[in-house]
């Protein structure tokens, strides 16, 4: 589903992994926000990249951590898994 954002484009979830065990957006990528800068040279600098969190405060710092680290197309998916779920939109559990 997650893949469904963009094609082609990588969708990471920065929430912890208890939170990310709970529900999630299939296909997404589990970086939890601490670990994010140090995992950066896992992922194409060039293609879009999408950030999910709880509401979209960690997700918004990830962006802005990625960017900073050279990622041309970081999109901060506003609401997170909040809004995802309050769109009837399916998760995994």
């Amino acid at each position: 589903m997650a893949a469904g954002l963009v094609e082609g484009a990588l969708v990471l979830d920065v929430r912890e992994p208890f939170e990310y065990a709970d529900a999630h957006v299939a296909g997404t990528v589990l970086v939890p926000l601490a670990t994010v800068v140090g995992r950066a040279d896992e992922f194409p600098k060039d293609e879009p990249v999408f950030v999910f969190c709880r509401t979209g405060n960690r997700s918004l710092a990830a962006a802005e951590s990625l960017v900073a680290a050279g990622f041309s197309d970081v999109r901060n998916v506003d609401g997170g898994i909040v809004a995802w779920h309050a769109a009837a939109l399916p998760l995994t559990r």
